[in-house]
């Protein structure tokens, strides 16, 4: 009875006239005679029982063709109702609409997402605009989407009424740009929650890196873990995270937000693990990439060629362990790639093997010879700061040589080695 009467109310507020409501036809008598009402036929008896149904007049199906007319024109009254409390901000009054016109039960029943979609998109959109645009906009946005979930108004369907205007979305892009930079990251992260509960892609609404890195920035990898999940491509997401807090020598943020992608993701994630083990290089902390290395040994996972390559990378000054994992790496039917060897020549550069890098390096000549493997700068410039740091400037200069007869172009590290070479030889450069 209160909605009603507050629905009532409601429509006296607004220039909007309720439909008149259509009067049900009855049946009439001849029309020679006099406009009485007939009175309606006496019950059939027994005996006539089984012809009812023909001689009965169509005072049942009228009735509820009039019904139905009825309720279609209120339905319409109160969309239209609804649009215009939307444009003028009262979305309590609109939640309440919503609510009554909607509790009607049995298989028929108008449903929520139903009624949304005959509000007026434009008067909508307008509402929507100004709550963004009131003090504390986001914070608004978000009470009034999250009543209309309340309500069961969410998902795609809701998004046509709510927020399929770009300048809609464009609005909740710039505030939330604006909270990101006064370092709101959890407001803007409840935020991209409630959106995504409208099945929205929040990559759309703010570049993920830049709500990452104000993650970073304020040392929050919770609210990256939230944020990520949220994404529909997360995993990339994770690991982005990940690394950003590597960057920043935050080897614990980037662990907390590493575990919490393989909760997230379901799965042995590879690209997640190369990341992590990249940052444990990033951070100076080999010895805990070797730990997450054992954790998929104990698994009896084998890594891919990234994993394996990042590991030996990270472990490069320990030669003896780099080795080792080399050698695993073609147990488990890994193939070695040109980054895979260049990895190798490095730790025989940090652990001044000359001899090793060189076995190295003609095993890699050899395998370039069939096809299989092509040697890049890299290669060649890694072998002469081998022989530049063992003092061996001719055998330096002999592979600059052949580094050009094969056409790849020196870099600055392949010259900075052969001027470092010609130093330790005692010639003027």
């Amino acid at each position: 009875m209160r909605s009603i009467t507050t629905l009532l109310m409601l429509s006296s507020s607004v220039s909007t006239t309720p439909p008149p409501l259509p009067k049900h036809t009855l049946p009439t008598t001849n029309p020679k005679q006099p406009s009485k009402q007939s009175k309606p036929p006496p019950p059939p008896s027994s005996s006539s029982s089984s012809n009812s149904h023909s001689h009965r007049p169509p005072l049942l199906s009228t009735v509820r063709w009039g019904e139905h007319r009825q309720s279609h024109n209120r339905i319409n009254y109160y969309a239209e109702l609804a649009s215009k409390l939307v444009e003028d901000g009262r979305f309590e009054d609109v939640f309440m609409i919503v609510e009554t016109v909607t509790s009607g039960g049995g298989s028929s029943a108008l449903k929520p997402v139903e009624f949304a979609a005959l509000l007026n998109s434009e008067l909508v959109s307008k509402g929507i605009l100004s709550v963004i645009e009131s003090d504390g906009g986001v914070r608004n946005l978000i009470k009034v989407l999250t009543g209309f979930q309340k309500l069961g108004i969410g998902g795609a369907g809701a998004v046509e009424v709510f927020l399929s205007d770009r300048s809609v979305m464009g609005a909740i892009g710039r505030e939330s740009m604006k909270i990101l930079k006064c370092g709101g990251v959890e407001e803007v992260v409840d935020l991209m929650e409630t959106l995504s509960g409208f099945h929205i892609s929040i990559e759309d609404v703010v570049e993920p890196i830049e709500v990452i890195r104000n993650c970073v920035n304020k040392r929050n990898p919770h609210a990256a873990i939230r944020y990520s999940g949220l994404c529909t491509h997360s995993d990339e997401i994770f690991c982005t995270a990940i690394h950003e807090f590597g960057k920043r020598g935050d080897m614990a943020s980037a662990l907390t937000v590493f575990e919490a992608s393989k909760h997230n993701l379901g799965c042995v994630n590879m690209y997640a693990y190369r990341t992590i083990i990249d940052v444990c290089g990033l951070c100076c902390d080999h010895l805990q990439s070797r730990s997450i290395y054992e954790e998929l040994s104990a698994q009896n996972i084998n890594p891919n060629l990234y994993v394996f390559n990042s590991l030996m990378n990270v472990n490069a000054s320990d030669l003896s362990y780099t080795m080792n994992i080399y050698k695993h790496m073609q147990n488990v039917g890994v193939t070695p790639d040109m980054a895979s060897y260049n990895i190798l020549l490095k730790s025989c550069c940090l652990a001044a093997r000359v001899d090793l890098a060189q076995e190295i390096y003609s095993e890699v000549e050899c395998m370039e010879s069939t096809g299989s493997l092509k040697l890049d700068v890299f290669t060649y410039s890694t072998m002469i700061k081998v022989f530049a740091d063992a003092r061996m400037w001719e055998m330096g200069l002999g592979m600059k040589q052949k580094m050009l007869e094969a056409g790849v172009t020196p870099n600055a590290v392949t010259w900075s080695s052969l001027i470092s070479a010609c130093a330790k030889a005692g010639f003027p450069v």
